[in-house]
């Protein structure tokens, strides 16, 4: 079970992964080829890590193409939290000196090599600012001015001091942006010399020589912002409760379903660059387990034990996993996988049993009595199907799942199952 159990939720999230990877994603945008002419259309937007070398383009008509920087001179998506994106091509001299500590060089000069790519955009105004992650996962800042069609990268480069073992730095891109800002009384060396080579801080500068100088920005990029959602949900489950013995002489058990009510709160937290399609999840319910049955157990060695029993269980459970969007639009459909952490605040077990002894006859017991001896403390998986109804904030979910590890008998293994409907509203 427990091995079940692993295989279960794994295959559940690398299902969510490959097919996330593997669906196209488009959006509003548009793109501007290199003979000047601009189109309007969807942009296949695909959550790049590192800066496309081409993408895919679906035009007003419905024709689907995909364009690389031999064609594309501009391109823009809007992305699904309504911030715009975009891209510019470039022939730009990129530095490819080695940034592994153990590659290192005692070279202190960028080493360049010419290449056609599509930046993407962070600022535009007279001092332009552009990014570029390249095939070995480094990143570069590069600028231009209207005074010259020329993009230049922001150098930044670490190597080792000759005769030594010392890393050292080259900070080459803090007299570049000096020498553009020298008109600018606000900014000093001081500043400079404490300028990181990162995002948030050159976005900054450059932002402040563009004001300095009397020119507002008139596009900055927003990069995607971590979202939260909470959501409450109400709902019934159907519960089934199974024993499943490992000793032959003991009949497995299937209790018949009963209803339950069941109730939580969550919180889902969007992982970034999946346009809200990937979420990661966590939910406190409380829940009603319900059953009732016949289970049957010998009675010495003279005969056997037939148990008619009621169980009624109050159950907080903890459960997290992943959530996949795999459809945006009027209706969104989403399935989940979770692993679930359950507690027994409250146990109730009664009922009357019958000893049948081998020799044919019975004798008749009633009185309330504990039939099993269960786990306060237990785990589990659940499966959830359900979409979104128009307006994006209720919710209708099946879900499926079941808790293991109830028994403290070595001789069998207990196993509630359940099938339940919930109605929900996320906030």
């Amino acid at each position: 079970m427990h091995y079940f159990l692993s295989t279960a939720f794994c295959l559940s999230i690398l299902t969510m992964t490959t097919n996330l990877c593997g669906q196209k994603n488009y959006l509003p945008g548009s793109v501007t080829k290199i003979n000047g002419t601009t189109e309007t259309g969807w942009v296949d937007y695909r959550n790049w890590q590192k800066n496309p070398r081409s993408i895919g383009f679906k035009s007003a008509k419905g024709q689907e193409a995909q364009l690389s920087s031999k064609d594309l001179a501009l391109f823009e998506v809007m992305r699904s939290d309504k911030k715009l994106e975009r891209y510019k091509r470039a022939i730009v001299q990129v530095d490819l000196s080695p940034t592994k500590l153990e590659e290192l060089d005692a070279n202190p000069l960028p080493v360049f090599k010419t290449d056609t790519l599509l930046l993407l955009v962070l600022m535009e105004s007279d001092l332009d600012l552009y990014f570029l992650v390249d095939e070995a996962d480094d990143f570069h800042f590069f600028y231009g001015t209207n005074e010259s069609e020329e993009i230049k990268e922001l150098v930044h480069k670490e190597y080792i001091q000759e005769g030594t073992q010392r890393v050292v730095v080259n900070y080459q891109y803090r007299k570049q942006l000096l020498e553009l800002a020298q008109d600018c009384k606000e900014i000093n060396l001081k500043d400079m010399t404490a300028l990181r080579y990162e995002m948030v801080a050159i976005m900054k500068m450059a932002k402040a020589i563009n004001i300095c100088l009397g020119n507002k920005p008139s596009y900055v990029f927003e990069a995607e912002r971590q979202q939260f959602e909470f959501q409450v949900n109400a709902g019934a489950n159907l519960i089934g409760y199974g024993i499943d013995s490992k000793d032959t002489n003991i009949d497995q058990a299937e209790y018949d379903p009963r209803l339950g009510l069941t109730a939580g709160v969550g919180i889902n937290w969007q992982v970034p660059r999946t346009q809200g399609k990937i979420l990661l999840s966590a939910e406190l319910s409380y829940a009603q387990l319900k059953a009732e049955g016949l289970y049957v157990k010998p009675f010495s060695t003279l005969g056997y034990s037939r148990f008619n029993s009621k169980l009624e269980i109050s159950q907080l459970s903890l459960q997290f996993g992943p959530e996949w969007r795999f459809y945006k639009g009027k209706f969104t459909p989403y399935v989940n996988a979770n692993f679930v952490l359950n507690h027994f605040l409250k146990t109730n077990q009664s009922g009357s049993y019958v000893i049948e002894y081998n020799d044919g006859h019975t004798a008749f017991q009633h009185e309330h009595l504990i039939l099993r001896d269960l786990r306060k403390n237990n785990y589990g998986l659940s499966f959830g199907l359900g979409t979104f109804l128009p307006g994006g904030h209720w919710h209708v979910e099946t879900r499926f799942g079941f808790n293991v590890g109830l028994s403290l008998d070595a001789y069998s293994d207990d196993v509630f199952k359940s099938l339940g409907i919930a109605l929900g509203y996320n906030f």
